[in-house]
């Protein structure tokens, strides 16, 4: 993580990271499975957490980018977006 992003700005940060899902996905032609990704925002996720006790604004970043990727059905790689989004989401639940 940018030790530059403040705390505050870590939901921010953990949008940026998950949107930047879709771009490697272009570029990989839908090969890249996004592990780290899931793993550095959850990381990010548990700093958050016990710095606001709120993981409830988290899990409003996640529900925000799954519903734009819901309601764009015309996208080659949006299941893989989806299930990616869906996973880290139920992960974040149990941090």
């Amino acid at each position: 993580m940018d030790s530059k992003v403040s705390k505050d700005e870590l939901p921010t940060e953990i949008d940026r990271k998950l949107r930047g899902y879709d771009l490697m996905l272009i570029e990989t032609q839908g090969r890249y499975n996004g592990e780290s990704i899931i793993s550095e925002c959850l990381v990010i996720s548990k700093e958050y957490i016990s710095y606001s006790g709120n993981r409830d604004s988290l899990l409003n970043v996640v529900d925000a980018i799954i519903t734009e990727y819901t309601e764009f059905h015309e996208w080659k790689y949006r299941d893989k977006m989806l299930g990616l989004l869906n996973l880290f989401k139920d992960n974040l639940q149990t941090v």
